[in-house]
């Protein structure tokens, strides 16, 4: 959600689109989750072995970014932008495979829902100007601190 609100503060036509058009919440839950997907999976190697130069040794932990398949150029157009009228997204935010997040459904559910309550209640907000704010990475990216601001 983090990203989501961070997108939109700093874009407000875009925020001012979904207030006017919120059947349209639904799909950009989809680009933003593809844009910015969290999830960072980690495996144990199990032989020694060579990628890219790199080398690898067996019981080494490696960390599989499978959010940079979702911006994968050869499979979107433009894929670092956010484009709120994509069509046909497919993403890696949930995983994919056997390691698929069971609770896809729900997490689709709980987004869209936040997303739609946020801008039915809370006026256009932007990112809170002087604030410095810290990300965080390991098994998820994340915002350590989202401060907005919005006029009352």
């Amino acid at each position: 959600m983090g990203w989501f609100f961070h997108y939109l503060a700093e874009h407000p036509a875009e925020q001012q689109l979904l207030r006017e058009n919120p059947e349209r919440i639904k799909q950009t839950v989809e680009e933003l989750m593809r844009r910015y997907s969290i999830v960072v999976s980690h495996r144990r190697c199990k032989a020694d072995v060579e990628v890219a130069g790199v080398q690898m040794k067996q019981g080494d932990w490696i960390s599989i970014f499978d959010t940079l398949g979702s911006t994968d150029p050869a499979a979107f157009n433009d894929p670092l932008s956010v484009d709120l009228s994509r069509r046909n997204i497919s993403h890696f935010g949930f995983s994919t495979g056997p390691h698929l997040c069971m609770g896809i459904h729900l997490a689709r559910r709980e987004l869209e829902t936040a997303l739609r309550e946020w801008l039915a209640r809370i006026p256009m907000w932007r990112l809170k100007p002087g604030v410095e704010m810290k990300t965080h990475g390991g098994h998820t990216f994340g915002f350590d601190n989202l401060d907005l601001e919005w006029d009352v």
